[in-house]
């Protein structure tokens, strides 16, 4: 996506209410994750771009991606990088 049209964006993890815009149309988080066979003890824990102050779902790491997202040759490349922390002693 290129950043410069992108509107404010945080990263949290979901939130009842939370959606995404796919090419389909509008669907609920909980269903893409139930969808996409998430188990349920990992859905809280799964880290998402969302938009700031919205319910709205830019990007579930790991994930599917927002149609507010696409990808065309105008794009400006840029990494996140998201890196679980170890909890092994």
């Amino acid at each position: 996506a290129d950043a410069a049209g992108l509107p404010p964006l945080v990263l949290r993890t979901r939130r009842p209410g939370d959606y995404m815009r796919l090419s389909i149309g509008r669907k609920k988080l909980k269903d893409i994750m139930i969808d996409d066979k998430i188990p349920r003890e990992v859905r809280d824990s799964i880290p998402l771009l969302a938009v700031a102050g919205s319910s709205e779902i830019f990007w579930m790491v790991g994930g599917r991606r927002s149609i507010l997202a696409p990808v065309t040759e105008h794009c400006v490349v840029f990494a996140i990088v998201w890196e679980k922390e170890s909890t092994a002693s």
